[in-house]
């Protein structure tokens, strides 16, 4: 291999470093984007269904202590 060869090996390896470093740097920030964004949409997932799971408790309570005698539900379920 002569000098020339070598030299436009090495601008060839340089150029390809150069293109390649700025696209895995992108790539790595979307990745933290994502990751982010996944739980951001959790939080908000949990803060949307949280009144929904409060009624399913207290429904389920109340029938938990109907089937053991309790009259009075009404008050109770005004109460929750």
């Amino acid at each position: 291999m002569g000098l020339e060869s070598i030299f436009k090996l090495s601008v060839i390896l340089n150029l390809i470093d150069n293109l390649t470093s700025p696209a895995q740097n992108a790539f790595g920030g979307v990745m933290k984007t994502g990751a982010m964004l996944t739980g951001a949409g959790a939080q908000l997932t949990q803060a949307l269904t949280a009144p929904v799971t409060a009624s399913f408790d207290t429904k389920n309570a109340i029938a938990e202590l109907s089937s053991l005698g309790v009259t009075e539900l009404k008050l109770l379920e005004d109460a929750a």
